[in-house]
């Protein structure tokens, strides 16, 4: 299970499923409130404290300033932010965040109910806009709830989209995206890495001696065994099938070819699934760049090609081996 997975299993059970998706009341909830008026903290507090079912943990920063050190110290599930902050608007904040990644709601509140407010909001990126003369305990619920579940509704989708979704690897968009910038940095700077293009051997006589379900179960499997065996600075993708590529970042020829022998040691031991012993072999190809040589101009795909025909090389000879081009 996934760091994403385990978040999301500490939700309460479902109410509704949109698509598969779903959808939750919460028990508890973090909320910051980033207002430098006392008095309208106080109300917001006092509007949570009436809801029933959702314990509400409420931590408030009069200033950006403070509420940036909150951000940096704590996981909130959702963001009150006041439009004005003395002579800051409150949608600086985002700016003083800079590069981090904000992975939680933010409902921008103000006493100024106007379209150009409303615009600015969603424009800085706010799920919501709530003029401070419309709030209640029950509208401010209702928008902190719908808030947090349309964002774990990205969350999730967005996930899917960069995912595989059987093993959990990336997919082939967020690979090819990887090689295009590792080619992109090659043109600026000496830099080296390789590309392994894996082919399961043999898969299609184990899915269909032992079922889908077996077979599903492999590939998560020799799944795990890749991510093992990568670092942090690498990528590994599964393209399809039982077709997967690691991008290795800052190795030579020889720390390639090491990789691919390891992988070829290591992933194909033999598994047990569903009480069945079976062996796996695999065909490796490899790339190095800036080493390989093609007439054309060098992309992503085109290197994707020629590890694929490198790979194609061990299948002709015999499988269980790598290639490198």
């Amino acid at each position: 299970m996934t760091d994403f997975d385990n978040k999301l299993s500490k939700k309460q059970p479902s109410i509704f499923r949109p698509n598969g998706i779903r959808a939750t009341l919460h028990a508890h909830l973090r909320v910051l409130i980033i207002d430098d008026n006392e008095q309208d903290i106080e109300i917001l507090k006092r509007y949570l404290l009436r809801v029933d079912y959702t314990q509400y943990t409420v931590d408030h920063a009069i200033s950006l300033e403070r509420a940036e050190e909150l951000i940096l110290m704590h996981d909130y599930d959702v963001a009150l932010l006041d439009y004005n902050m003395g002579n800051q608007q409150g949608l600086a904040l985002f700016g003083m965040l800079g590069s981090k990644e904000i992975d939680f709601p933010i409902i921008l509140v103000s006493q100024q109910n106007s379209i150009d407010v409303d615009q600015q909001a969603i424009y800085a990126g706010c799920i919501d806009y709530l003029p401070k003369s419309e709030l209640s305990a029950s509208n401010l619920e209702r928008a902190i709830r719908y808030a947090v579940n349309n964002n774990f509704i990205f969350s999730k989708l967005m996930h899917l989209a960069h995912h595989d979704a059987l093993t959990g690897l990336w997919g082939r968009s967020v690979l090819v995206d990887r090689i295009d910038q590792a080619i992109a940095l090659a043109g600026r700077i000496e830099v080296r890495w390789a590309l392994l293009y894996i082919d399961l051997d043999n898969f299609k006589i184990i899915n269909d001696q032992y079922g889908h379900k077996v077979g599903d179960a492999l590939l998560v499997e020799f799944s795990d065994r890749l991510t093992s065996i990568v670092r942090s600075s690498d990528t590994a993708a599964r393209l399809g099938g039982d077709e997967f590529c690691i991008l290795l970042a800052s190795v030579d020829e020889t720390h390639a070819q090491q990789i691919a022998d390891h992988l070829l040691q290591h992933c194909t031991e033999p598994m047990v699934i569903e009480q069945q012993t079976l062996e796996l072999t695999c065909s490796v190809g490899v790339v190095c760049f800036p080493d390989v040589k093609h007439e054309a101009e060098l992309t992503a795909e085109v290197l994707l090609n020629l590890a694929d025909s490198a790979m194609y090389r061990v299948k002709e000879a015999g499988k269980n081996g790598s290639y490198l081009l």
